[in-house]
């Protein structure tokens, strides 16, 4: 082999190499704070949270209160749902997964009925209060927490679930049976035993240091 062509068939090896080395991504692993954007939808194809303004407001779940930015968390960390935290394990920056289907066990659970309980609710009256202001929040009412559920018999009281008469931690949900004075208290996940879609994109991976 003549000796020019040599060298640059050394030259076009060794650049070869070099390319290959300086290609190579950089993809999620544990440790890392990644940032993504996603879509939940269920297994009908509703959708049913999203990181994107535009998807929210063609499915009709906009909400002007929601910042609509990515996700943030740290992989690894049990900050978030296990299914979500594996599925994002090995993704390159920008890489896009869709249709990451997730059960119950790698979500929010099965549903335990054991988990919902009822409670009375209780009247309260307040002269110079409007209630109607507090239906659906925590308000303060003769120094304790109440939780207002909606209107008592006269303009002046509201039936409410005293918070100290009740076990709050784990609470996700307060429904009220105005007709019967009860609520049912759900300390299930909103999602639990619903199996989930998301489509999930990484738009910035930082590396632990």
């Amino acid at each position: 082999m003549d000796g020019k062509v040599k060298v640059v068939f050394i030259a076009l090896i060794l650049s070869a190499l070099v390319m290959g080395c300086t290609s190579s991504e950089k993809v999620v692993k544990a440790g890392d704070t990644v940032s993504v954007d996603y879509t939940l939808r269920d297994v009908n194809g509703k959708v049913l949270e999203t990181t994107n303004s535009s998807v929210a407001k063609a499915n009709n779940i906009y909400n002007p209160a929601n910042p609509y930015a990515p996700f943030s968390f740290v992989v690894g960390s049990n900050t978030t749902i296990s299914g979500f935290d594996e599925a994002v394990k090995g993704m390159s920056l920008n890489q896009t997964k869709t249709n990451v289907t997730l059960t119950p066990d790698k979500a929010y659970g099965d549903y335990n009925a054991s988990k919902v309980l009822t409670t009375q609710l209780e009247t309260i009256e307040g002269n110079n209060t409007n209630f109607s202001q507090f239906v659906n929040q925590t308000m303060v009412f003769n120094d304790e927490y109440v939780y207002v559920v909606g209107l008592g018999p006269a303009n002046n009281t509201a039936l409410v679930v005293p918070l100290s008469k009740i076990n709050t931690a784990g609470l996700y949900t307060i429904t009220p049976d105005l007709n019967n004075k009860t609520a049912t208290l759900d300390y299930n996940p909103p999602m639990a035993g619903k199996t989930l879609v998301f489509d999930i994109t990484v738009v910035d991976i930082k590396t632990k240091a």
